[in-house]
């Protein structure tokens, strides 16, 4: 009796279950979820915050490298003042006649007062005056006497612990010799400024 009664139930929920419509899949099995529009701000945030912290970790590691600046900011032994270069490698010499030394102007038609371009310099903005030829040229370029010339060559001579003469060669005219000097030395890079100017022969 008690086997037929347990037979006739399992039956009945049987062709119940049959009779029962289920909902659809996507109704009752949650659909995949992937990356919607919301998430893309959230998503931008975590990528922007992990790139600025890895700027700071790398800008606070010391002694790390920065392409375009001395290895070494504050150290002057990065800053060695410019050897005396070989007459005969460039064919330049500082022997001849020289005019009565002209007396450098500043600011002139594009270069800043010596103060102001070092404040560029502390400031990060890259410039060439840290190169005592290249601030030599920058200055006879710019007050016009070196304008449509040719160098073939350039002779620099240390005179002093933050002082020294250019001499620039041209091939269409005479020869210049330029006193320069670094008007702030304690800087961490001191730039060159030309003190005067003379004219010599070819």
């Amino acid at each position: 009796m008690d086997e037929d009664l347990q037979l006739w139930t399992v039956r009945a929920f049987d062709d119940a279950a049959d009779r029962v419509t289920l909902p659809s899949r996507e109704r009752w099995i949650p659909a995949a979820r992937g990356p919607s529009r919301r998430d893309f701000p959230i998503f931008a945030v975590v990528v922007a915050g992990l790139v600025l912290l890895g700027i700071a970790l790398w800008a606070a590691v010391p002694g790390r490298i920065d392409v375009g600046a001395p290895a070494s900011v504050g150290d002057k032994a990065q800053q060695p003042m410019p050897s005396a270069t070989a007459a005969a490698a460039n064919g330049c010499d500082a022997t001849g006649n020289y005019s009565t030394p002209v007396v450098a102007q500043y600011p002139t038609r594009n270069l800043r007062t010596p103060q102001e371009q070092q404040d560029l310099v502390r400031q990060g903005v890259g410039t060439d005056m840290g190169n005592v030829r290249i601030a030599a040229i920058a200055y006879l370029t710019d007050v016009g006497v070196l304008s449509g010339s040719a160098l073939t060559g350039y002779l620099i001579q240390p005179t002093g612990p933050h002082e020294a003469t250019v001499v620039l060669c041209r091939s269409d005219g005479p020869r210049f010799r330029i006193s320069l000097a670094q008007p702030f030395p304690n800087e961490p890079r001191p730039i060159w400024t030309v003190g005067s100017y003379q004219q010599g022969d070819r």
